[in-house]
């Protein structure tokens, strides 16, 4: 009802919780908004840039880690500043740039890479361990 009230109910859909497959959401979508008050990661945002999408977020912890402003998405702080990333997002050609560089955002935060990072960092705590627990 919100969406027809304010005259975008023929582009806007609230489907709320989603259990399952999410694809098809973002497969639809031009743009994902996560305007959070808080965020502890955010896996939504990286979700959404795996499938090439810009992203409109809040400034929450977590989320602005991976929001680079105006290169895969806009950061938001209240409710101006949402409507103004959105209006900038109607521009097409701005926004397949942005999912562009929100895909290789996506890549770079990957789990593959996550675990990599993390067994590196274990390899040299290992590594630095005189072999009976204590530093070298």
């Amino acid at each position: 009802r919100l969406a027809v009230d304010c005259g975008v109910g023929d582009r806007v859909e609230f489907v709320g919780h989603v259990e399952g497959d999410v694809l098809k959401y973002y497969a639809a979508a031009d743009v994902v908004a996560l305007p959070s008050a808080s965020e502890a990661f955010g896996m939504s945002v990286l979700e959404a840039m795996a499938c090439g999408l810009p992203v409109v977020a809040s400034r929450a912890a977590g989320v602005a880690g991976l929001v680079e402003e105006g290169r895969n998405g806009f950061l938001a702080g209240d409710v101006p500043e949402l409507a103004s990333a959105f209006m900038r997002l109607r521009d097409a050609a701005l926004r397949k740039a942005m999912g562009a560089n929100a895909r290789l955002t996506a890549e770079r935060n990957s789990w593959d890479r996550a675990a990599d990072a993390y067994e590196a960092v274990f390899t040299d705590v290992i590594r630095s361990r005189d072999g009976k627990g204590h530093p070298s």
